[in-house]
């Protein structure tokens, strides 16, 4: 008798110990953000190859705590140009993860 009452004991500390395993599992978003710092008067983006847009001045923020524009952009690689007064400033290939911000200067 007393061994079985042991078994049921192990068995159910077993049991509770195992409850709860996969508690505080916590998942990346879905989402990558580019992000502009430097010289943005004037300056149009095209991010891969698309058509051109403007960015914003510095001044608009995507929270009140940031001074910077951020725009969202889907976890991987992309190419981002950056044109003003028709010259190129910055033409490169950027890797971005999920839940990550790359920041780019704009001289």
């Amino acid at each position: 008798m007393k061994r079985i009452l042991s078994l049921l004991l192990v068995s159910l500390f077993l049991l509770v110990a195992g409850c709860g395993a996969h508690e505080g599992v916590v998942r990346s978003p879905e989402e990558a953000w580019i992000s502009f710092a430097g010289d943005t008067r004037g300056a149009i983006l095209s991010l891969d190859g698309a058509e051109g847009i403007e960015l914003r001045p510095a001044t608009y923020a995507k929270d009140s705590s940031s001074k910077r524009k951020w725009y969202q952009v889907a976890p991987g690689k992309h190419s981002v140009r950056i044109i003003r007064n028709g010259n190129v400033v910055v033409d490169r290939v950027i890797l971005v993860d999920k839940g990550q911000t790359k920041e780019i200067y704009i001289p």
